[in-house]
C-alpha cells in the first residue's frame, strides 16, 4: 500500500506552526492504484527553493493542508459518503 506523507512548518502572523497533513482525504492506494497518490502530489504548488504553498484556514490556522480541496474533490466525497445508503434504500426498501 502507498500513500503520502509530509512535514511542514509555517509561520501565521508571527506564530510558528506545524503539520504533516497532505489534503483534506486520506488516500491509500494499492500498488495499482497509486497514480491518484501521484496525481495527489503534483497539485501541489511550489513556489521556490524547495518552498511549497500551504494553504490554512485564517480562523484557525492549526488546520492546514498542501493541497486545496476543489469542488470535484468535495463532490467525489459527498457522492462516496452518500452513494451506499441510497443504494441500500433502492435495493431493501422498494
Amino acid at each position: 500500500m502507498y500513500e503520502a506523507t509530509s512535514s511542514y512548518s509555517y509561520s501565521v502572523n508571527g506564530v510558528e506552526y506545524e503539520s504533516n497533513r497532505v489534503s483534506p482525504w486520506y488516500v491509500l492506494a494499492s500498488r495499482n492504484a497509486r497514480f491518484l497518490l501521484e496525481a495527489q502530489l503534483n497539485s501541489i504548488t511550489g513556489i521556490s527553493d524547495g518552498r511549497v504553498g500551504i494553504y490554512y484556514d485564517p480562523k484557525n490556522p492549526k488546520k492546514s493542508y498542501l493541497i486545496k480541496p476543489g469542488r470535484f474533490g468535495i463532490l467525489t466525497t459527498l457522492v462516496i459518503s452518500v452513494a451506499p445508503i441510497i443504494l441500500y434504500v433502492l435495493k431493501y426498501h422498494t
